[in-house]
């Protein structure tokens, strides 16, 4: 619920609460874990407000050790009437080996070396042996991703400019390649909606017909020629009711396909789902025949792919490689890893400089004085109607703090944090200094 604007909040209220309605309805989300917004911007007030609310006490994806550090970071704890919080964040995951909270310093020199940091303590904890590394996986995350050509972003860093791999990887992203299995998994997984995923499996089927040679008829200049299908025409072609297609199950079809890309990451499944649509209702409609080259567009079975961390290239992943993926925090919502790195990244600043809220200005008598920290273990007292920034920051960071079930990581500029690196032992991180002997 969290994440709804407040426009589909009241469609469902007029649809399932009004006087004659009988429904009941449970409402289940989070309104520390609302960061969607129209714009850039992180929303600090989620649009859904609470009724009668009850709370679940307990994580089981998370361990006391990280469940202690994001509980920090939590914006809103729903205090009650005595003041106390009705909303805390409890770890029930038990590890046979206590792994605590590691914090990674690095510079402009050494931002090259977090990558494999982060392998290597997945190697020194061997978590790479468990059952949750293969079901959940590992991922780098980052507030923010690439920078649009407009932005003045001399010095300050993002995804594309820590891990050039990533940077290779969005260059190299494309709509047109030469196999339904990379369709179905080079889309843009940044995105926050499950628009990429439909984009990628309509791509899919234009390429079919390309490889058919199938094209339509349209006038330019009053004269007609025939044209590829784009998306649109694709769609146009199965809507109309002289096609004999049924538009209704296409429908949902392909929001079945992009919701299961998207969400759930079941690329092998729609590949199955897909292979056998085009097998039977897409090639009746279109009337093709199943030519050898579509044959091997189609593959005689699934290709599991990553992208090459090192070179950009497309390989077959290796029984012994630790695969990092990385993305944004917003591209992690909802999911579990086995270990996480979240990387701080500049949006108007780095995190660690937007929490640091200065409370009262210095002047000669007094020093400047700070609002409590969370990277340092303390509850924060953040402002009604300030501080924005700083709470953009701590809903970010909660999201993505939350998503490891063994090992969470934060990687942070040194020189953003260097008076307070005795404050964040004590707060129980595990430091690692990239940039000493550098």
């Amino acid at each position: 619920m969290q994440d709804l604007e407040k426009f589909q909040i009241d469609i469902i209220d007029k649809i399932f609460t009004g006087e004659e309605s009988t429904s009941i309805i449970q409402r289940i989300g989070d309104i520390n874990q609302s960061i969607y917004n129209s714009g850039k911007s992180v929303k600090v007030e989620a649009d859904w407000v609470p009724r009668d609310q009850m709370y679940l006490n307990g994580s089981k994806r998370l361990t006391p050790e990280i469940a202690n550090t994001v509980n920090y970071f939590t914006l809103d704890r729903q205090q009650n009437e005595e003041g106390y919080p009705r909303f805390i964040v409890n770890g029930l995951r038990q590890l046979d080996t206590v792994i605590k909270p590691h914090m990674i310093f690095f510079d402009n020199q050494t931002m090259g070396r977090l990558e494999d940091s982060f392998i290597e303590l997945i190697k020194n904890y061997s978590l790479q042996e468990t059952s949750e590394a293969e079901k959940y996986g590992f991922k780098i995350i980052g507030w923010n991703a690439k920078w649009d050509n407009d932005e003045d972003h001399i010095g300050k860093l993002r995804l594309e400019n820590i891990f050039e791999s990533y940077k290779k990887a969005a260059k190299g992203n494309k709509e047109t390649f030469d196999s339904i299995s990379k369709y179905l998994q080079l889309f843009d997984h940044d995105k926050t909606t499950l628009e990429a995923a439909r984009k990628a499996v309509l791509n899919s089927l234009i390429h079919i017909l390309k490889i058919e040679n199938l094209t339509y008829k349209t006038k330019i200049r009053g004269k007609e020629v025939s044209r590829y299908y784009s998306k649109d025409e694709l769609v146009k072609f199965i809507k109309n009711p002289e096609n004999n297609c049924d538009y209704e199950f296409f429908k949902k079809f392909i929001y079945a396909c992009s919701f299961r890309l998207m969400v759930k990451r079941e690329y092998e499944i729609v590949y199955d789902k897909l292979k056998e649509f085009v097998m039977n209702k897409f090639k009746i409609w279109f009337n093709f025949p199943i030519t050898h080259e579509l044959e091997l567009f189609l593959g005689d079975q699934f290709d599991k792919i990553i992208v090459d961390k090192y070179n950009g290239a497309i390989k077959a992943k290796a029984n012994n490689e630790i695969n990092i993926e990385i993305g944004t925090v917003h591209s992690a919502k909802g999911q579990t890893h086995c270990a996480t790195m979240y990387v701080e990244t500049s949006y108007y600043e780095y995190e660690t400089q937007k929490l640091k809220v200065v409370s009262k200005k210095a002047t000669g008598k007094k020093p400047e004085e700070f609002l409590p920290y969370p990277l340092i273990g303390q509850e924060h007292s953040y402002r009604p109607q300030k501080d924005s920034r700083a709470k953009e920051a701590l809903k970010m960071m909660y999201v993505g703090f939350s998503r490891p079930t063994h090992l969470l990581c934060f990687a942070a500029l040194k020189e953003n944090v260097i008076d307070d690196i005795p404050k964040i032992e004590n707060a129980g991180w595990i430091i690692k200094d990239l940039t000493i002997n550098n």
